[in-house]
C-alpha cells in the first residue's frame, strides 16, 4: 500500500522469513505481462527477505523474444529495492515498441526474492499491487 504521501507497506502473502533454502542455481521469477510505454509503466518492488546480499538480474522480452537486461545489482539483506522498468531495464520502450509496450519480464536472483509489481500511469500513483509467478526448473 502507498499513502499519498509517499510512505507505505507492503504484508508479504509467503512466510520465508524462519526457512532455509541451500540454491544451486538461481531463482527465477517471471512477471508475464510487464507494460513499458510513455503512458504507462510498470513499477517493481523487491524484497530480500534473507539474511544476506541477494544479486539481481532483470531480463526483460518481447513477444518475438528479443531481450534487454539489467546489469547485476545487489539488494542489501532485509531491505527492499523501488523502482520503474523505464528506468531500470535499458531500452524497454523500445523493445516493446512493436507490441504496444507488453512483454515480459524475469527476475533473476541468487536467493529467493519476494517481488511485487504494480502499474503507474505517467508516474502517478500505482494503480495496482502483485506478486510474481515462481517457475521452477
Amino acid at each position: 500500500a502507498q499513502a499519498p504521501a509517499g510512505g507505505g507497506y507492503i504484508c508479504p502473502t509467503i512466510p520465508i522469513r524462519a526457512q532455509a533454502k541451500a540454491i544451486a542455481r538461481d531463482d527465477v521469477q517471471v512477471i508475464p505481462g510487464i507494460v513499458a510505454s510513455a503512458e504507462t509503466e510498470t513499477v517493481l518492488v523487491l524484497l530480500n527477505v534473507v539474511d544476506e546480499p541477494t544479486e539481481v538480474r532483470l531480463v526483460a522480452s518481447s513477444p518475438g523474444g528479443l531481450l534487454t537486461e539489467t546489469q547485476p545489482f545487489t539488494i542489501q539483506p532485509w531491505t527492499a529495492w523501488r523502482g520503474s522498468l523505464n528506468h531500470a531495464v535499458p531500452r524497454v520502450r523500445r523493445l516493446l515498441g512493436d507490441s504496444d509496450g507488453i512483454g515480459s519480464l524475469a527476475i533473476h536472483s541468487s536467493h529467493r526474492l519476494l517481488p511485487y509489481f504494480g502499474f503507474s500511469h505517467r508516474g502517478g500513483p500505482l494503480l495496482s499491487l502483485d506478486h510474481t509467478a515462481p517457475i521452477f526448473a
